[in-house]
């Protein structure tokens, strides 16, 4: 995003002029930490999901978990 142009009092600045992508990075840092927490959450839920897809399907003439190469 680009403020070209922009007008702020000085006592709206968020830090020294210029600095304001370096703050905003700075922000964001703070939420990696959760996202990649929620991202492992979701990679673990869809695991647990396929492995017992896996122990309950039937295919080629039983079920899918018992196929060593599957599992």
């Amino acid at each position: 995003m680009a403020l070209d142009g922009v007008r702020l009092a000085a006592d709206w600045l968020l830090g020294a002029e210029g600095e304001g992508c370096r703050i905003a990075m700075n922000g964001l840092n703070g939420g990696s930490p959760g996202i990649a927490a929620c991202s492992l959450g979701g990679a673990r839920s869809a695991l647990d999901r396929s492995l017992v897809h896996l122990v309950d399907r039937e295919a080629f003439g039983g079920r899918l978990g018992s196929v060593r190469r599957i599992m």
